[in-house]
């Protein structure tokens, strides 16, 4: 099967339209069918493109569904985006951003069964670098908390302008991952919006710094935000992996 690839577009079609535990019956139905079947020609003779064969077997209101779930996690994962143009640097957008996407990514890939054996390379790595770079985010934010007008605090709130619209494509590329490879990836999702979260709680004091009487308390206060956002966005993280 493995030599012309029609399984393997299968599978990935199939666990992208259907329910998991659904996906693997069908996965495993045509994995039998196709040990029969001489080449990918005869394949789409039979059953026409990987596409066609999953959705012959599929529930068509489903499929809207689900589809549609994916356009709202979509949307919600460049409203961080979308509130970075208009200039909404604050904590509240932040959080109106960030958290519906966090929770209803929680609710649809909470209860699946695709957790496999071990945690996948890419998947663990991709954590380790959002973890990585929200612990030195916060103790950045500590740092300069010592000396807020530090000229550098200006080129850190340049690079948080990119990290919002980097971490809005990486939560979506980590939904798609979630769709086709298995719940964990949320993990993934999870700290990429913790990330932007995060971000968009610095660029909101970075934004406002001139009319701040007491700068030092203000990022120290920022600071201790940073660290309960990415607290608990990598204890939400690990659950999702274990």
């Amino acid at each position: 099967m493995k030599k012309f690839g029609y399984f393997e577009n299968l599978s990935l079609a199939a666990r992208w339209f259907l329910p998991w535990e659904e996906a693997k019956g069908v996965i495993e139905d045509y994995r039998d069918i196709l040990m029969e079947v001489k080449g990918p020609e005869e394949a789409v003779k039979r059953f026409g493109t990987p596409v066609q064969a999953v959705l012959a077997t599929a529930d068509r209101k489903n499929i809207v569904i689900r589809h549609f779930m994916l356009l709202l996690f979509a949307v919600l994962s460049f409203l961080p985006v979308f509130l970075q143009i208009k200039g909404f640097y604050s904590s509240p957008a932040a959080i109106f951003a960030a958290v519906p996407l966090m929770i209803l990514v929680f609710v649809w890939y909470g209860g699946d069964k695709s957790k496999e054996p071990g945690i996948p390379k890419g998947l663990a790595v991709s954590c380790g670098l959002l973890a990585l770079f929200l612990i030195l985010l916060c103790g950045a934010m500590f740092y300069f908390s010592a000396n807020p007008l530090h000229p550098y605090v200006r080129y850190m709130g340049v690079c948080l302008e990119i990290i919002v619209p980097v971490s809005a494509i990486s939560g979506l590329m980590g939904i798609a991952c979630a769709q086709l490879f298995g719940s964990r990836w949320k993990a993934a999702v999870i700290l990429c919006v913790t990330t932007a979260l995060a971000s968009m709680c610095c660029l909101s004091l970075i934004h406002c710094m001139a009319p701040i009487a007491d700068p030092v308390s203000a990022f120290r206060a920022c600071s201790w935000k940073c660290v309960l956002v990415s607290l608990c966005g990598m204890a939400a993280a690990g659950m999702s992996l274990c």
